[in-house]
């Protein structure tokens, strides 16, 4: 607005000349004072601006630093991940505790990553509220995929064993009449597996476990004694 205000001032000392060269008198104090005035202020403004200028570059390091310092967060839950996260190799080689073991550790670091990933929405936003480049964390990318394969891997041993320990809570009287619903859901699990493509370890491992029930499946119905009446099957 300066140029704006400069130019009025022009033409308010045209107009001076004008009324002095006309009436003989002009208004050359009150000028002088509105100069005087205005000379305060641009002065005034210009130092304000100044600490502005000065605050913002504070505020853009303080961002920037912010990014950094999550960078570094970033790296230290990267290598903790990939330090804990279920391993394929050991999947067959583990028991039952140790896969529900395995797989609650892996919701834990989903909830850690999403909690640390509330920070990129404020940050981008404080990249461009103060004029810096929307910074990039690749290294975000490549652990959210890692992580949701994980979990989609992850999800089908959940699936089978929720439905397993279902069937589980049926005490053995009411359940022995009705073991077709055991011999479908082998069956359906084990046309799941064929269909899920390429073999996984865990894949391998479910069937191991379906085939194991499927050899044994013949068996439980010559299983009347009262011993197993009286317990959970």
């Amino acid at each position: 607005k300066k140029p704006e205000i400069y130019v009025l001032f022009e033409e308010a000392e045209s107009k001076n000349r004008l009324l002095q060269s006309v009436a003989g008198g002009g208004m050359d104090q009150a000028m002088a004072e509105l100069r005087a005035k205005w000379d305060n202020f641009s002065l005034m403004l210009d130092s304000h601006q100044m600490r502005v200028k000065e605050q913002m570059e504070v505020l853009r390091s303080k961002v920037q630093s912010e990014i950094d310092s999550f960078v570094q967060t970033l790296e230290k839950f990267s290598s903790r991940w990939h330090q804990l996260k279920p391993r394929d190799e050991a999947v067959l080689e583990q028991d039952k505790q140790a896969c529900t073991s395995a797989m609650a550790s892996l919701k834990e670091r989903r909830s850690e990553f999403d909690e640390i990933m509330l920070n990129v929405k404020k940050l981008v936003s404080d990249c461009e509220h103060f004029g810096l480049p929307e910074p990039e964390f690749p290294l975000a990318t490549e652990l959210a995929e890692d992580i949701a394969r994980q979990e989609q891997v992850w999800s089908l041993y959940e699936e089978f064993t929720s439905a397993l320990e279902q069937l589980n809570t049926e005490d053995w009287i009411s359940f022995r009449g009705r073991l077709h619903i055991f011999e479908d859901f082998l069956i359906s699990w084990s046309d799941k597996l064929k269909s899920t493509g390429q073999p996984t370890p865990l894949t391998v491992r479910l069937q191991k476990d379906v085939d194991r029930f499927q050899t044994l499946f013949p068996l439980l119905k010559y299983v009347r004694g009262e011993v197993m009446s009286t317990e959970h099957w």
